[in-house]
């Protein structure tokens, strides 16, 4: 029912953490609501979280209290919010793990790109001290217009990665690999430098660029000869540019 996104997420994550042992405790709660009356907005937030918990925890025990819900008398606000929940399923990810780390690889990403093989021998050239406390690792496709390469949620420890679209030529797709282990170990940089939440930082960034550099460096010893394709792609980008501003 708080208004701070933060406090909301570590709530989330102890609840989720707790297991089974909280689904009574979360199934009594939401019991307790009539969800053909509710008019707050502190109570649609409330029943929200909790079934989102209830979800995460047992996606069995979601889908019956969700269908259960829907088929009472209930407020437009609060049929829409349980159907995205239930939207959300675990059938739609390739499940594998590192570690302690949940990696989720999305059902819509071509398994012939061994995204989720990828991830693990990457994060084997972090330190292991700095894996600890990631929870999980989703690795979602490209879309026409990407908004990001990854994020890191500190809150509840979740980064998260975006495959890049195949190229039609090998070296493409080398630069494109290129590119996302040094996003994922830019967003591992985020959690063991201890960075909070503060949207795009400059500092933070910069920290977790030379955090991501300096992975890069020990996973590739010849690191000057795999960066020279982006050296030439941005030449190359430099020399058109100059040469449109000549004939402006």
């Amino acid at each position: 029912m708080q208004d701070d996104m933060r406090r909301r997420l570590v709530a989330h994550k102890n609840l989720v953490e707790l297991g089974n042992a909280a689904l009574p405790a979360i199934e009594h709660e939401l019991a307790k609501i009539d969800l053909g009356t509710v008019s707050h907005r502190e109570i649609a937030t409330l029943v929200a979280g909790l079934a989102t918990a209830l979800h995460d925890i047992d996606e069995d025990a979601s889908r019956r209290y969700i269908s259960d819900s829907l088929a009472r008398p209930i407020t437009p606000v609060m049929r829409a919010a349980l159907r995205s929940i239930i939207h959300f399923t675990m059938d739609d990810w390739r499940r594998s793990s590192v570690g302690e780390i949940l990696v989720l690889e999305h059902g819509k990403l071509d398994s012939r790109f061994e995204a989720s093989r990828h991830v693990g021998r990457w994060l084997a050239n972090v330190p292991e001290a700095d894996l600890v406390g990631i929870s999980r690792i989703y690795i979602i496709p490209e879309v026409s217009e990407p908004e990001f390469a990854g994020t890191y949620l500190q809150a509840v420890s979740v980064i998260e990665i975006v495959w890049r679209r195949a190229s039609k030529h090998r070296i493409g797709n080398a630069v494109r690999r290129f590119m996302i282990e040094k996003t994922l170990y830019h967003e591992v940089g985020h959690h063991a430098l201890q960075h909070i939440e503060l949207g795009q930082d400059p500092d933070q960034e910069k920290q977790a660029d030379r955090y991501a550099w300096k992975m890069m460096r020990k996973a590739h010893p010849n690191l000057l000869m795999l960066t020279l394709p982006l050296r030439f792609l941005g030449a190359s980008q430099r020399a058109k540019k100059a040469k449109d501003l000549e004939t402006a």
